[in-house]
């Protein structure tokens, strides 16, 4: 009021002011999502029927691997069930003869021992055969095979190819990688002093290799333990339909927390 002197401010009043989290962090898939193919038994490669980016469905055949113990693999099982075939039938006459005590004692239990014996070698080579691909019950002295597939355990895209043909793999050498795009996730790392502003269910926007184009995610668990750097791991599933995102990608995300109470002036008071 200039005839006063005494000059007249408005109010300050409170607001709701929206509040940005920032966080980094990498596009994830779940552990059934992901997989490393090997061959258990190794061998030579003979071929390689795909490439890094490939898509492939359950089942399918990624290589070809040859490996002469595959063949001994194969003969043992099948004398060990001719054995167990022949074994059996004396099994069942020492057994009626006992019943009608034309037989020892002692030559049943023998007859038995050796039985049950044969009978636990050819359930253990089964078990070898199904574990590298080959199906025993299938299995005859015409069909018996150098060389095994080796197929993709999920449906997916190939990753990574480690072996070329030619070369002698092992066992512990993981030979393809096969990813499903499927329910991909975000892992982002929160520092301890944010971690109370996160919530199950909150919704986040988060961008690529800073593209412009906004991709969706909400947070569906945070984990009950700190890293060495004093951070947390939030997970946030991807709820955007995203064609350009892969596992391994870097991410920016931007956390919408809820609106605070700040004091703050209207416009026209500035």
């Amino acid at each position: 009021d200039l005839h006063t002197g005494i000059h007249s401010f408005p109010t300050r009043r409170s607001s709701d002011l929206s509040n940005t989290l920032k966080l980094n962090g990498e596009i994830a898939s779940l552990p059934q999502n992901t997989a490393s193919v090997s061959m258990p038994l190794g061998g030579r490669v003979r071929n390689v029927n795909v490439i890094p980016g490939s898509e492939v469905k359950k089942g399918q055949v990624l290589a070809t691997i040859e490996n002469y113990e595959f063949i001994d693999l194969q003969q043992n099982y099948l004398e060990t069930k001719s054995k167990m075939e022949y074994v059996g039938l004396e099994y069942q006459r020492q057994r009626t003869l006992y019943s009608n005590d034309a037989a020892s004692k002692k030559s049943l239990q023998q007859t038995t021992s050796e039985y049950k014996t044969l009978k636990i070698q050819m359930r253990g080579y089964e078990q070898k055969l199904l574990l590298i691909g080959i199906n025993p019950f299938r299995l005859t002295s015409r069909n018996i095979a150098r060389a095994v597939a080796v197929k993709s355990p999920i449906s997916g895209y190939v990753k990574n190819v480690n072996v070329s043909v030619g070369p002698t793999v092992s066992e512990t050498d993981d030979l393809f990688d096969i990813v499903n795009l499927d329910n991909l996730f975000i892992r982002l790392t929160v520092f301890e002093k944010d971690i109370d502003r996160l919530h199950q269910g909150q919704r986040l926007a988060f961008f690529i290799n800073d593209e412009a184009e906004t991709h969706h995610a909400v947070v569906y668990q945070t984990t009950k333990s700190i890293d060495n750097d004093k951070s947390y791991k939030v997970f946030a599933r991807i709820v955007s339909h995203c064609v350009n995102v892969l596992p391994g990608m870097y991410v920016n995300a931007e956390v919408m927390l809820n609106g605070v109470q700040k004091p703050s002036l209207p416009d026209d008071a500035i």
